[in-house]
């Protein structure tokens, strides 16, 4: 049962990550998307992100969710965004996939709006991991929970957003269930 509704869930994200990048390519090939056009290249750097984050969120290294910023890093500094990887202030409790996927979502979204740098920093206890990305860009719109992550927010996990000029601000907040 339990190998079974992992496999389902990993197979959900990767159907959603298909379909985008299907979506994408398809528009590509009918000449609907300009690659020249700035919301078409965030369109796509959230779908590279997402894909990038999906194969490595279940490598078995010491810190995941680190392994997964780190890949959304290099994504972003492979289109010339320079990222600034702050090392993790405290101790990095151990964290569900749906949780770090949460936590990460943010970060693509503003990576991807980056023009020429972002900085990413991961604040941690044991109740508590704050996951906050800035970078100079432009966000289209402020994404809403419910659209922001393939399986939906984490019911534990919240999101801020600020846009000041050509700053954004994104910021992703871990808690702990009670007892």
């Amino acid at each position: 049962l339990v190998a079974g509704a992992v496999h389902e869930a990993r197979r959900r994200r990767y159907e959603f990550g298909r379909a985008a990048a299907e979506r994408l390519l398809a528009d590509l090939a009918a000449g609907r998307l300009d690659l020249a056009d700035r919301q078409a290249q965030r369109d796509v750097r959230v779908a590279i992100g997402r894909l990038r984050r999906l194969m490595v969120e279940t490598d078995d290294v010491p810190a995941p969710l680190l392994h997964e910023l780190r890949s959304c890093a290099d994504q972003a500094e492979r289109h010339g965004v320079e990222v600034e990887l702050v090392p993790v202030i405290g101790f990095l409790p151990p964290l569900a996939a749906p949780h770090r996927r949460a936590l990460v979502e943010p970060v693509i979204q503003v990576l991807a709006c980056a023009a020429t740098h972002a900085r990413v920093t991961v604040v941690a206890s044991w109740g508590e991991v704050v996951v906050g990305a800035v970078g100079d860009g432009v966000l289209p719109h402020i994404p809403t929970p419910d659209g922001a992550a393939p399986d939906g927010l984490a019911s534990n996990v919240e999101v801020g957003w600020e846009q000041d000029g050509d700053r954004v601000w994104a910021q992703a907040r871990w808690t702990a269930a009670s007892r």
